[in-house]
């Protein structure tokens, strides 16, 4: 289970009415994407500078039920 080191508000929205609020807000949604990349990049970043195990870490947070890419 995921565990936060400060006290934190989590939001969650579907993917369903992501779609929906992004379509036709093009800015908005480079922006959203961008968040993504960047946390994505520091996030792996840490587990390098962690000396992790990135595939093991990869593996233990990967959300596999929610992946689009699953068959």
């Amino acid at each position: 289970a995921p565990r936060t080191q400060q006290t934190c508000i989590l939001l969650e929205i579907s993917r369903d009415d992501l779609t929906d609020l992004l379509r036709g807000r093009r800015e908005l949604a480079r922006s959203v994407i961008r968040g993504f990349q960047r946390t994505f990049m520091r996030r792996l970043g840490e587990i390098v500078e962690d000396d992790g195990d990135l595939k093991r870490e990869w593996i233990v947070h990967a959300d596999h039920s929610s992946s689009p890419m699953k068959t």
